[in-house]
């Protein structure tokens, strides 16, 4: 019957089909009894004074995992033949017929169930195994044969029947997860929107996935059943996802949020498997029920793993493949909820510690800029309150002072270090956020009247008495550094726009000047913020570099210093210092007219008239340096 093409090994593996076959003859040799029910019993005949109900369990389970190796081995030799083994598949037929023709073995009322129903596992095995080729394409055999067909029905019910056996959700035995696995693999073959395929995958998701048990889901059973699932989903688009698909696919956030970042594989697998989903829908244009529920429950991957012991969010705890494809999932979902903005930023804040860490600050990073992608899915409000709690001003206020408190008895220069890192850190979150921001509207000038109530805030803080003099230039210096880069970008766009036009009220030159010379006032008084004093007030040149004015009523407001004696001897030289610095500022050069180097050569008169300053040697001799460079900048203009 065969082809001259089939080799000796394909008719070695088709006696050995032989032998084994016939030895489950003999094993199997049973007589058949029917109930009233007409529910077939099978009674194994006593032999050598056995059980009436003595099959040799393990006997025929190993036979059938031979013929199932047997039958993958044969496979596997005959890819590359055209023709098909004649001999071989009818000896398959012969087998599978015997099987089902067992199926299923029921217990003796005085036996035990566990024999037996080991038995009826490795026959549905088997019959699933055998019935499809290598390649899981059965729709041949099916649609054309009746009888494979109930029989595929009778191992549906059979499984059915074992997983409503389960005492709790996701206890299934590996036994019972091997043939559902194999069940819903070859049911999606046959016909996706069958209603056997549609019936187990719903008692599955009843008996694990609907209470929400997070030891269930955390099971073998709940995580090897769910991402089967999710791989027959990810097949199912473009084609209209029925009610089951939808509330498995509804659940999947949970079933992550319940790994909790301990099974990575189970993880990785859930999150490619949504991304592709969610691109797939996406491309039809409609906001589907699926999109609408992962954007609603995307903040759970960015809740605590335990709230009560540790803060970091399961997204944190994700490898950084894992971190991306998440962020990737909530661009394509777009339109992300006030709550997942608020747990973002917080996420972000966490990078806020003073000895930088590289891992976080990347993380940190691609958070925001993710959520940059997507700014136009949100309203522009939200999303500058989002860069400006990313920033975490608060917690770094609480860390830089909690550093210091630590070491309040350390030298100078350890302070100074530890104010050097947080402002530089402080720097780099500010100058990334501040681009952003440029970006965030069609109008500059729009963005920064609707950030200028959090720079107010952050300088009202900072002007408070009881507010701790290092906190306070912290806060100060995060607000003139906005500040700068608006002013700067307002320049660019028109020469004669100005920050004092956007909101009079929020901000004009006095008040500015008042923030300016309080947040000097604080650094003068702070010998460590005086090792720092350039980094420090470098964006107040920024500010006088676009707003001139700025630079002549600060030097007014020093002098009235002087004049009425509101600064002590050793602050009079260090504040005059920082002057002589900024005016050394190559920046400052175009702001340096004649007339502008006159007006402030008589404020420095001024101070050169006093007769407190006069007599102290180091203040003097700063206003000489401040008089020289003033009178050679009025020269050179000339």
């Amino acid at each position: 019957l065969n082809s001259v093409n089939i080799g000796p090994e394909s008719k070695t593996m088709t006696k050995l089909l032989s032998k084994l076959c016939d030895c489950l003859v003999e094993t199997t040799n049973v007589e058949y009894e029917h109930n009233t029910a007409e529910t077939t019993k099978v009674v194994a005949k006593s032999v050598g004074g056995s059980k009436a109900t003595g099959m040799d369990s393990v006997r025929i389970i190993l036979l059938l995992r031979a013929i199932r190796l047997i039958r993958y081995n044969h496979e596997n030799s005959m890819k590359e033949l055209a023709e098909t083994d004649v001999a071989f598949e009818k000896l398959c037929n012969r087998i599978i017929k015997l099987m089902m023709d067992t199926f299923p073995v029921v217990k003796e009322e005085d036996g035990s169930s566990e024999r037996e129903e080991d038995i009826n596992v490795a026959i549905a095995i088997t019959f699933i195994d055998m019935v499809c080729n290598s390649q899981g394409d059965c729709r041949h055999l099916f649609s054309s044969n009746d009888v494979l067909s109930n029989w595929m029905s009778s191992i549906c019910s059979y499984v059915l029947s074992r997983l409503e056996q389960m005492k709790e959700p996701g206890t299934a035995s590996p036994q019972d997860l091997d043939v559902t696995c194999k069940l819903l693999r070859q049911l999606d073959q046959l016909d996706r929107f069958s209603p056997e395929l549609e019936s187990t995958l719903l008692l599955l998701y009843e008996r694990i996935f609907q209470s929400r048990d997070i030891r269930a889901i955390r099971s073998d059973a709940g995580r090897r059943i769910y991402v089967l699932v999710m791989g027959l989903l990810e097949d199912s688009i473009p084609y209209t996802m029925s009610d089951v698909s939808m509330q498995y696919a509804t659940v999947s956030l949970f079933c992550l949020q319940a790994w909790a970042g301990d099974f990575l594989y189970e993880s990785k697998y859930v999150l490619q498997t949504l991304l592709s989903l969610v691109r797939r829908v996406g491309d039809t244009g409609s906001d589907s029920l699926l999109i609408k529920s992962l954007r609603d429950n995307f903040n759970r991957l960015l809740s605590p793993v335990d709230k009560k012991r540790s803060t970091t969010s399961i997204l944190e705890k994700y490898p950084l493949a894992l971190q991306r494809i998440s962020l990737g999932l909530m661009v394509m979902l777009k339109s992300p909820t006030s709550e997942t903005l608020k747990s973002l930023a917080s996420i972000c804040c966490c990078s806020v510690v003073l000895d930088r860490d590289s891992v976080k600050e990347s993380l940190a990073e691609t958070i925001v800029q993710s959520v940059h992608c997507i700014r136009t899915t949100i309203s522009m409000q939200s999303y500058l309150t989002f860069l400006i709690n990313s920033i975490g001003m608060s917690i770094r206020v609480k860390c830089l002072i909690n550093a210091l408190s630590v070491g309040e008895e350390t030298a100078l220069e350890s302070v100074a270090t530890t104010l050097t890192k947080a402002v530089d850190s402080l720097d780099c979150s500010l100058t990334r956020t501040s681009r952003l921001m440029l970006c965030a509207g069609p109008s500059t000038v729009k963005v920064l009247f609707m950030i200028l109530p959090q720079i107010s805030s952050w300088q009202a803080t900072a002007a408070k008495k009881e507010e701790n003099p290092r906190g306070s230039i912290l806060r100060t210096h995060a607000s003139l550094i906005m500040l700068a880069f608006f002013s700067l970008s307002m320049k660019q766009q028109d020469k004669y726009a100005s920050i004092f036009t956007v909101s009079p009220d929020a901000m004009s030159l006095q008040s500015l000047v008042d923030v300016v010379c309080n947040y000097l006032d604080r650094i003068v008084g702070d010998e460590a913020a005086m090792k720092v004093s350039l980094k420090l007030t470098s964006p107040i040149v920024g500010l006088i570099v676009s707003e001139e004015s700025v630079l002549e009523s600060i030097l007014e407001r020093v002098a009235d210093w002087f004049v009425v004696g509101g600064l002590e001897k050793a602050n009079q030289s260090r504040i005059l210092s920082i002057l002589l610095d900024w005016l050394k500022d190559s920046r400052l050069k175009p702001v340096l007219t004649d007339n502008v180097a006159g007006r402030l050569l008589k404020q420095v008169h001024r101070i050169s008239q006093v007769k407190d300053s006069s007599g102290h040697e180091p203040t003097m001799n700063f206003v000489g340096q401040l008089s020289a460079f003033l009178e050679v900048a009025q020269t050179i203009q000339l």
